[in-house]
């Protein structure tokens, strides 16, 4: 660990840098609540806990949760890790019925362990069958989709145990194939088509979710090297980002049918999920294979990147490699890979307990123009102190960038953390205003005491 000093030299630039308004802080905890794992293969086992609060994640998704032994198994995960369980709800003879769903929904709830209730997993992949009626996969008609989804929207709000919970939308709606509307949470003038929607029995106003839902994954959509601010962009909610699956071309215009959704400039305040991204280690993507360390650090910046464009979940796919897959953070045989290890000493550097009683503000900025693959993040723990995360995106191992950043008041001591390291400080700045820093392809923590 090293402690440095501020310099009288970098002290003088102050007088030539002009402060933007005070930044508000996020609450820390509720940076940390948003970060998530999951899959369908979990069994309930002390295995599957351990990993998950190795992680120190608080969201787990899981399609399980569809007779009795899976409810046990959220409600253990919650007991054991304080996670909480997304409930993935499909309509098919080989699920549960909406009334079974709605009850383990209940028993979830009342043990503390639902966080949410999430529609059907990709349609346009896998058919959901409701009412009679079998459609979404390979471009059939998405009618038994909506009118599921609208039935299950309108049970959870009509169910006075389950009211407060959020509805996430289907997942992948930019396959949408009739549109129902199913691009925007709830109907508007102008959106879907009339025909269709008098099919499906929808008033003008018909509500289908919270929260939108997204599978944006930060290896994109087609094998290429990773660019520069890949999470970045992966993570944007105004661009039509080419070879991302992103909020554009599920929520704005459909990149199946190019149906209307939002307009580009509701983007930042939809409510919006991802309960998939990923990157594999070891595979044939970004040019040859993707290192335990690139994948670890890329999503550790796309969780960053999704929370401060307003994202409330991002949920990475998957906990664990399973047979012909190097999706997860840890090894099949349960042991972490490097990102496992990132992710433990990020959420253990920014271990908060709960939400700041008020939230403050600091007036930072930088001297002189960052890179546009610098971002940034103001947190506040539980006990009002505030922390900076400064990250950058170069491809990883590719180059550095120089910053330096103005506080806007001098602290008495500032620590700086690097998680692909560890959970303790890398520096020590003493009554210091002006903090240089050597960004690379991750982010650093700065602690402001």
């Amino acid at each position: 660990m090293r402690r440095l000093l501020a310099g009288s030299a970098i002290a003088t630039l102050i007088a030539t840098h002009a402060l933007a308004e005070g930044t508000m802080a996020q609450p820390q905890s509720r940076f940390l609540e948003s970060l998530g794992t999951g899959g369908n293969i979990y069994k309930g086992t002390p295995t599957r806990d351990s990993l998950v609060a190795y992680l120190g994640f608080k969201a787990f998704r899981d399609g399980l949760v569809k007779n009795a032994a899976g409810v046990a198994n959220a409600i253990a995960l919650y007991q054991a890790t304080g996670a909480k369980t997304v409930m993935l709800v499909n309509a098919g003879p080989q699920y549960a019925t909406l009334d079974q769903y709605i009850g383990f929904a209940e028993q979830l709830n009342a043990a503390g362990a639902l966080l949410a209730i999430e529609g059907p997993n990709e349609p346009g992949n896998f058919n959901t069958v409701y009412k009679g009626n079998t459609g979404g996969a390979r471009g059939a008609d998405w009618l038994p989709v909506a009118q599921f989804q609208a039935d299950l929207y309108t049970a959870v709000k009509a169910d006075p145990l389950l009211a407060g919970i959020p509805v996430f939308a289907p997942s992948e709606v930019g396959a949408e194939t009739g549109n129902y509307g199913l691009q925007v949470n709830q109907l508007a003038p102008g959106i879907g088509d009339p025909d269709k929607l008098a099919a499906a029995g929808f008033s003008p106003t018909q509500a289908f979710a919270d929260y939108a839902n997204v599978h944006n994954y930060v290896c994109g959509v087609h094998p290429d090297p990773i660019p520069p601010n890949r999470a970045w962009l992966t993570a944007s909610v105004t661009d039509n980002v080419a070879g991302i699956d992103g909020f554009y071309g599920n929520n704005i215009i459909t990149w199946a049918k190019k149906y209307r959704g939002y307009a580009v400039a509701q983007g930042p305040t939809v409510p919006k999920v991802t309960t998939e991204t990923g990157l594999q280690t070891a595979a044939a993507a970004a040019g040859g294979s993707v290192t335990e360390d690139a994948q670890g650090k890329l999503l550790m910046s796309l969780m960053l990147d999704q929370f401060k464009l307003g994202w409330g979940y991002t949920i990475q796919y998957q906990l664990y490699d399973t047979t012909g897959t190097t999706w997860g953070l840890f090894h099949a045989d349960k042991t972490p890979k490097l990102g496992a290890t990132y992710f433990h000493n990020l959420t253990s550097i920014l271990a908060s307990s709960g939400p700041p009683s008020a939230i403050g503000q600091l007036p930072y900025g930088y001297l002189g123009t960052p890179p546009a693959t610098v971002h940034d993040l103001l947190l506040q723990r539980e006990d009002g102190r505030l922390f900076l995360a400064v990250w950058d995106e170069n491809p990883p191992g590719t180059g550095s960038d120089s910053v330096s950043i103005d506080l806007g008041k001098e602290f008495h001591t500032v620590s700086v953390y690097d998680p692909t390291i560890g959970s303790q400080p890398q520096s020590i700045f003493s009554n210091v205003r002006i903090v240089p820093l050597t960004l690379t392809d991750h982010a650093v923590i700065l602690e402001l005491n």
